[in-house]
């Protein structure tokens, strides 16, 4: 199958930042595709995406 793939940069964040500025992203990956959580799912994929509209993120791209 497809390997789902979202990639963004927090903006105006130094490399050192990210781990922080990245957490609630990377808690919302891990519940979607650890237990298949579906609200989770909403922050990355579809047209609508949560990630897309988010002004601290930019340069975002996704295979879904």
């Amino acid at each position: 199958g497809e390997v789902q793939k979202v990639r963004a940069r927090a903006v105006g964040a130094e490399h050192e930042q990210m781990l922080a500025r990245s957490d609630g992203y990377m808690t919302a990956w891990m519940l979607y595709q650890l237990t298949g959580n579906e609200e989770a799912e909403t922050v990355f994929f579809g047209e609508n995406a949560e990630i897309l509209t988010n002004k601290n993120w930019q340069d975002v791209e996704k295979n879904r």
